[in-house]
């Protein structure tokens, strides 16, 4: 069982397309629930309204969340955290109106 949230359908049509090439790890929820993982979240951060100092007020609001936790790059941020916290994330980010796309962990080759 995996998890890929993504923002709409013309999004989850891409992925499926794109599946053989796209590196993205599946997150086992069950077996995964309390390890930590680094969680990549795409979402617009580049207006006023949803600054990077707004998006670390918000998630900093969060119980085991602190800013050291949190990384922003690319059109997103990074954020090292238990695969449980990923639902309360997502309501604080939406419950302020910040616009998120889509929420995976990039894929890390083990050597």
């Amino acid at each position: 069982m995996g998890i890929l949230i993504t923002g709409d359908n013309k999004c989850t049509e891409r992925m499926n397309i794109m599946n053989d090439v796209l590196l993205i790890n599946r997150i086992d929820v069950q077996k995964e629930y309390d390890k930590k993982k680094k969680v990549f979240f795409i979402v617009d951060y580049k207006s006023e309204d949803y600054s990077e100092y707004n998006i670390v007020r918000i998630l900093c609001g969060l119980e085991d969340i602190s800013s050291e936790d949190i990384v922003f790059r690319y059109n997103g941020f990074q954020i090292q955290t238990e695969i449980r916290n990923i639902p309360a994330i997502l309501r604080a980010l939406m419950d302020e109106k910040v616009p998120v796309y889509s929420v995976f962990e990039m894929y890390t080759p083990v050597v």
